[in-house]
């Protein structure tokens, strides 16, 4: 059985996505970094270090 998904739950999925993939090709020294985490974390609800450990990382400012 499959399932399908609305219109606005694929758009959800695919700007959650496109963050994702642009957080892992960005320098965590960068502020776009920031700029695209928090975005990330008022799309899915999930605080920083949640963000972080999903990356692998520490969430320790350098």
């Amino acid at each position: 059985m499959s399932v399908r998904s609305s219109p606005e739950q694929r758009e959800y999925l695919r700007r959650r996505n496109a963050l994702w993939v642009r957080l892992r090709t960005l320098s965590e020294a960068s502020p776009e970094f920031e700029e695209v985490l928090a975005e990330l974390g008022a799309l899915t609800g999930w605080d920083r270090a949640r963000l972080l450990a999903g990356l692998g990382l520490s969430g320790e400012r350098t």
